[in-house]
């Protein structure tokens, strides 16, 4: 190679919009243009590339209208919770793990209330979980990690969202993460 060939090229390779282009100077210049279509498609193929991925892909995440639709659809595992993506299901409803439930306890494919911490078992970082009452639902008990933040005079609606909330006593709540999550 020339000189001149070898300062053009250099000046090319420097003002290149993208590796893929640099790659495809260089491929030029070691294959003698064979390398050319392997890295930049032609533009029938970017075309073809467009068309293929122009709707949503398959793995796509549900949207907030799917988990509210009143349908089980997408990766719910239930009607509009579970899977993931959605609110956690409430008790008796369908789930396939822990995390599918809002007491964080999947017991033969449904949503359970814990009776004792036992019932709990590890959370995912192999310490134990609690059973709690909850205090925006009477009656329902719920597996959550063991730290949790405590509201004195507070409300259930000032735990975050996606955290659970237990009575702490007299004019307390605590504010937990579900086991699992």
């Amino acid at each position: 190679m020339d000189s001149t060939t070898f300062d053009g090229l250099t000046r090319a390779l420097a003002t290149a919009t993208s590796r893929r282009r640099a790659l495809g100077m260089l491929g030029t210049l070691t294959l003698g243009g064979a390398g050319l279509a392997v890295v930049d498609p032609s533009p029938a193929e970017a075309r073809r590339r467009r068309r293929k991925h122009h709707g949503k892909p398959p793995d796509t995440p549900p949207t907030p209208k799917q988990c509210t639709d009143g349908i089980r659809n997408g990766a719910e595992t239930d009607v509009d919770c579970g899977g993931g993506s959605c609110p956690r299901c409430q008790g008796g409803q369908t789930c396939t793990s822990r995390n599918d439930c809002h007491t964080a306890l999947c017991d033969g494919g449904t949503c359970q209330s814990c009776a004792a911490a036992g019932d709990c078992g590890l959370d995912t970082d192999g310490s134990m979980c609690f059973c709690r009452d909850n205090a925006a639902k009477a009656g329902e008990r719920m597996c959550t990690r063991q730290t949790c933040t405590l509201i004195v005079g507070g409300r259930c609606d000032q735990c975050a969202t996606g955290e659970q909330c237990a009575p702490a006593g007299p004019d307390a709540i605590e504010c937990c993460t579900p086991c699992g999550a």
